[in-house]
């Protein structure tokens, strides 16, 4: 009890001491490097936090009977009296330095949690495709039943509600309901008979895959390691043929995701194509019915034209035969009307004064 409470003072005192250090040579530093000090101090908490929590995953998973005899020893040396405080100082950080983990038992470490982390994503996807294939044979199930009782209800209503309905009753006949129950009952153990033939098949297929996977099982036992090195091997083959698999399917997205985008511009193009045939075909339609108008009106105008072009030929017929007295004979004929009309005007006023007269 007495050297361990030594031993703490001890550690307590270089403790202090290395405190007091670096508080002395905090102290001399300025803003910006105690501001990155203190960042580069939180990212270094941070990934210790997250190693340690590894680390107490992996106590948590692994047996440690084997791997704790050196950290026993290790701490056999931590416990022994030491001489002086010099050479206290100088086991105690010998023995701090070899507590902490080399870095090959950290990849041990990591190692060991990501098969860990492995096996329960696998666990978990085997028990939620577990779920999911319960789902859905419940769902299936509940379909089957679903369209059986439809099929039922059809039935009920077309052989016993119409067919067995008696008009002078006015009632359904009794044997017709009777006739179609015995026909459903015989129906449902048909089918229970189909269902459990095929559930005794599946149970003998799969009693026969459980055989097969134990004597694999078996076999797997009795395998060396050499052969587990050309597992590996051949694991490390598959490894990068699926890593070129991948990059090729990453190439052949990225050649679909280009043809996308050219697929839908034409498409587009072709939209606007269409439209534009569209407009056209509606020109076109206009300009027909324009030219068939004009084809109508020439049609009238020729017959105008032909018309007026008989007139016009009869007109010149006219004028050829036409003539004109000389204009002597005009002069005499004018002075002969003049004369008639004043000959006719002083035979107007006799025979008015006759009247009078008589």
């Amino acid at each position: 009890m007495l050297f361990e409470c030594i031993t703490v003072a001890l550690s307590l005192a270089t403790m202090l001491d290395s405190l007091t250090n670096a508080e002395e040579w905090i102290l001399s530093l300025e803003d910006e490097e105690i501001q990155r000090l203190i960042t580069e101090t939180k990212v270094t908490t941070a990934s210790d936090t997250c190693e340690n929590d590894i680390f107490k995953r992996f106590l948590g998973r692994v047996d440690m009977k084997f791997d704790a005899k050196p950290i026993e020893s290790n701490l056999e040396q931590v416990g022994k009296p030491p001489t002086t405080r010099r050479k206290s100082k100088s086991r105690t950080s010998s023995s701090d330095r070899s507590l902490k983990l080399t870095l090959e038992q950290k990849c041990h470490v990591a190692q060991v949690e990501n098969e860990a982390y492995k096996q329960e994503i696998a666990a978990t996807e085997r028990q939620a495709n577990k779920v999911l294939d319960d789902c859905r044979a419940k769902i299936e199930e509940l379909n089957i039943r679903f369209e059986e009782n439809k099929r039922s209800v059809a039935d009920f209503g077309k052989i016993v509600v119409k067919e067995g309905y008696n008009d002078w009753t006015k009632s359904v006949c009794s044997e017709k309901f009777v006739r179609f129950t015995e026909e459903s009952l015989c129906q449902r153990d048909t089918t229970i008979d189909k269902l459990r033939l095929k559930n005794n098949a599946l149970n003998g297929q799969l009693k026969k895959l459980r055989g097969h996977l134990r004597q694999k099982e078996e076999l797997g036992d009795v395998l060396h390691a050499v052969d587990f090195e050309q597992l590996k091997i051949d694991n490390t083959k598959c490894l990068a043929q699926i890593d070129d698999k991948n990059r090729i399917i990453q190439k052949l997205k990225l050649t679909a995701g280009r043809t996308q985008q050219v697929l839908n511009s034409l498409k587009n193009k072709l939209n606007e194509a269409l439209q534009g045939g569209k407009r056209l075909e509606a020109e076109i339609n206009q300009r027909m019915d324009i030219i068939r108008r004009s084809k109508n009106e020439m049609i009238i105008v020729k017959k105008e034209h032909a018309h007026e072009n008989l007139i016009n030929k009869n007109f010149y017929e006219q004028k050829s035969s036409y003539t004109v007295p000389s204009v002597l004979d005009f002069v005499r004929m004018k002075n002969e009307e003049r004369e008639m009309a004043r000959q006719e005007s002083i035979y107007n006023r006799r025979l008015k004064i006759a009247e009078v007269c008589s």
